[in-house]
């Protein structure tokens, strides 16, 4: 089924409209909103000016989570820390999983349909071959579901890597939505402690992201190292 949805010209249709759409809509906010990531930084009047826009605030976040997967140099930390003293902990952490996981399913399906010709208009020269690279490992999925759960892996990238891979639609799908929470849940925490100006919080939870993220990256190398 999921084989022929990938040959169906209605799919690719439907899909890229969609990619164009969510595009357009997070240009048209950075356009007419000015320099988006400098206003995170004043938390009251982000979150004021993001609450104006009523529901479509959630539609402009979601926007703003496909945008950075796609484009994969802008930070996803500011985004997810603004949806957290934005929303809460709960949909802030909803909102982010939402966007990320439609972005990572969007680059996935597109590599899985245009290959190198996508890539190369996101990356320079040779820039993706240290990504690409990963392609020969062994246990690749597990090796994927690992990295997304690990801080500070390059987990946008690997979505692009990933569509080069023989990982089917489904299994990425499980890989993108329950790997990315840890790193949008600390995230999502870590602005609403701000917001809340709970900063012992907000050092507690940081320490406690870098500490596991050390933890989880000793874990994997040893892990990957036996694997080779």
């Amino acid at each position: 089924m999921i084989k022929h949805l990938l040959r169906s010209k209605k799919f690719w249709t439907a899909a890229i409209a969609l990619f164009v759409t969510v595009l357009i809509m997070t240009g048209l906010v950075l356009y007419f909103s000015g320099p988006l990531i400098e206003m995170m930084a004043d938390k009251d009047e982000f979150r004021a000016w993001i609450h104006s826009y009523g529901p479509w605030g959630w539609l402009i976040f979601i926007g703003l989570e496909v945008l950075q997967v796609i484009i994969s140099v802008i930070p996803a930390g500011p985004v997810n820390i603004a949806a957290g003293y934005s929303y809460g902990v709960l949909w802030g952490t909803v909102i982010c999983l939402v966007g990320d996981t439609l972005g990572s399913m969007i680059v996935f399906l597109l590599v899985k349909r245009f290959g190198m010709k996508i890539i190369r208009i996101f990356f320079k020269n040779n820039e993706f071959d240290r990504y690409a690279a990963i392609l020969n490992r062994p246990k690749l999925k597990l090796f994927m579901f690992v990295s997304f759960m690990i801080p500070n892996t390059p987990k946008d990238q690997f979505c692009y890597v990933a569509g080069l891979s023989d990982i089917s639609v489904f299994e990425w799908f499980v890989i993108v939505s329950i790997g990315r929470i840890p790193s949008i849940l600390v995230s999502t925490l870590m602005g609403n402690a701000a917001y809340r100006s709970d900063y012992r919080s907000f050092i507690l939870i940081l320490l406690f992201s870098i500490l596991a993220g050390i933890l989880a990256y000793i874990f994997y190398k040893r892990w990957s190292a036996k694997d080779k």
